[in-house]
């Protein structure tokens, strides 16, 4: 797995999933292992409101069938990915501000 960050500029961070869980708070969390260039612990918590948009994402026909897809066709040597920060995501999109009353 890959990781960029626009504060760590160019570098990438490889590394792994190594759980998924529920918390007894009901948030989703996720935490995941980089390997290089440095062993770092991130961590994910989606709160219940997050949680309808990522299925909405995970279910997309599309996206099932190229998951499908690609574990059929798995190659010795792949073609290293593009760049990630310049992959626009159709499907994520910037959450927009609430505006409460009597405030701007």
């Amino acid at each position: 797995m890959r990781f960029r960050s626009t504060g760590l500029g160019t570098q990438e961070l490889r590394g792994y999933l190594e759980y998924v869980r529920r918390s007894d708070k009901g948030f989703l969390e996720a935490r995941f292992q980089t390997t290089e260039p440095v062993k770092w612990h991130l961590g994910v918590t989606l709160e219940p409101s997050d949680i309808p948009k990522m299925v909405k994402v995970i279910f997309k026909p599309s996206l099932i069938l190229m998951t499908v897809l690609s574990v059929f066709r798995l190659k010795k040597n792949p073609k290293e990915p593009e760049d990630l920060m310049k992959v626009e995501w159709e499907e994520i999109k910037p959450a927009k501000k609430s505006i409460q009353k009597g405030k701007p």
